[in-house]
């Protein structure tokens, strides 16, 4: 039997897609904005260190292209559980990026101004 598990925070992904249109055919994706977030929420929820590590540098790549402004506005919509797990996210992510620490500083700074 087939069992289906949740996918944590996926309505996240699901609020302000995109449409790209790539070769007459139409593609929906996540806002780069909502796509961070998941990443940095499910990495606090992962068990493996490959894949907290890929999931907190793709939402570090990604977020070098938004406002931060537009982050934080939506960040501050999140739960404080939520909240949290972003913000140990980005703590891990000076660790892991060292390359990216300035920017990873000014993130967290734009968050908790």
């Amino acid at each position: 039997s087939i069992k289906t598990m949740p996918i944590r925070y996926l309505d996240i992904l699901l609020e302000e897609k995109i449409t790209v249109l790539e070769d007459n055919i139409k593609i929906v994706i996540p806002s780069p904005i909502n796509f961070s977030l998941h990443k940095l929420l499910i990495a606090q929820r992962r068990k493996n260190d490959d894949k907290i590590q890929k999931d907190i540098t793709q939402a570090i790549y990604t977020l070098e292209a938004v406002d931060l402004n537009s982050f934080k506005d939506r960040f501050l919509k999140l739960p404080d559980k939520s909240k949290k797990y972003v913000l140990d996210s980005l703590q891990t992510a000076q660790t892991l990026l060292p390359l990216k620490k300035a920017f990873i500083n000014k993130t967290i700074n734009t968050l908790q101004k």
